[in-house]
């Protein structure tokens, strides 16, 4: 009996370890390097370096480029999603990266072989 409680224990705790490494271990190795770099960027409201891993033309109510994108930037990393990202953790969602940040989701995606944000869907 003693043997069995503890074989049942034995293999929760290792089920349990094992849910928590795929947890910790859904990034990509090339994604959590872009991952830090954009989350640093929007922890520090620096939008030029925030704008260079984005994809262009961005949609923004219209499509825009990089130059008009820069005095928007405040409209769509507002200090709610700032907050939001500094504890996002994305998620895999086919070839694409997702980060929710209520009411949008922000989509990552690989261009030209590169991380980029790729869209803003706003789930309204």
């Amino acid at each position: 009996m003693k043997k069995r409680l503890a074989l049942g224990i034995l293999l929760c705790w290792m089920a349990l370890g094992l849910a928590h490494a795929e947890e910790g271990a859904g990034l990509s190795p090339g994604f959590q390097v872009f991952w830090t770099k954009f989350q640093a960027g929007v922890a520090k409201e620096d939008k030029e370096a925030v704008s260079e891993l984005m994809s262009f033309p961005f949609y923004l109510g219209e499509a825009v480029q990089r130059p008009q994108f820069l005095p928007r930037y405040r409209n769509l990393f507002t200090p709610k999603v700032k907050a939001c990202f500094s504890k996002a953790k994305p998620t895999k969602d086919d070839i694409f990266y997702i980060v929710y940040c209520d009411p949008d989701t922000f989509r990552f995606g690989m261009v030209n072989g590169e991380w980029r944000l790729m869209e803003v869907a706003n789930n309204d």
